[in-house]
């Protein structure tokens, strides 16, 4: 992958290749229900399918992870309440965990100032999807991911480690398809996947 980030390839090879970079990720993550470990340029193969489109091959998958039906509906639910823009949907589930309860006070030392840290959580996430209401929440993906992990870490919200790996995936796969293609629609791009998903009925009807 790292020639094809070379301004000097074929421009409309760059961006047939985004494309075809972004749907891989998101087939392998919401449809193969994989997470590559150690998602990179340099693990990212480019070769030809039988049409001799560009096509990319995910190499070094010795740290793959396959995610359990649970792990995978509650990341299809917070990813689809982010995409609906919903922030404080989106945020307590991942003050409540995959599990739906939190150790108790989870480090504080009342039940009030770990909801107080849950509301301040929660705000920033809507604040997040509020800005995210004119542009698809993928399409930032990275800078939304830095505020996530940071408000996470000064409310002691402990995301899951499932959340953490898809979200640095999502991260790599959008700064490689920007650099290939500024304009890639990365967001409607994603949407199709994740509305796609088999496991998109399961997430969004348990509460």
């Amino acid at each position: 992958m790292r020639e094809y980030l070379k301004r000097d390839v074929d421009d409309a090879r760059r961006k047939a290749l985004a494309r075809v970079g972004v749907d891989a990720v998101c087939k392998m993550i919401f449809h193969d229900n994989l997470l590559h470990g150690d998602l990179h340029p340099g693990n990212i193969l480019v070769t030809r399918d039988a049409t001799r489109d560009p096509a990319v091959c995910f190499l070094d998958a010795g740290i793959c992870v396959e995610l359990g039906a649970k792990e995978h509906v509650h990341l299809v639910r917070v990813l689809s309440a982010l995409m609906r823009h919903d922030g404080d949907a989106a945020g307590r589930l991942l003050c409540k965990g995959m599990d739906g309860a939190r150790a108790m006070h989870n480090g504080f030392g009342t039940d009030e100032a770990w909801q107080r840290a849950q509301d301040s959580f929660c705000e920033c996430m809507r604040d997040i999807t509020s800005r995210s209401v004119e542009e698809e929440f993928f399409n930032k993906y990275s800078e939304y991911a830095s505020r996530i992990f940071a408000e996470a870490e000064k409310c002691r919200v402990a995301l899951e480690g499932f959340f953490v790996s898809t979200a640095v995936a999502i991260r790599v796969m959008e700064g490689v398809a920007n650099a290939l293609d500024p304009d890639v629609p990365i967001g409607q791009l994603a949407l199709k996947w994740i509305a796609s998903s088999p496991y998109v009925a399961a997430g969004l009807t348990r509460s």
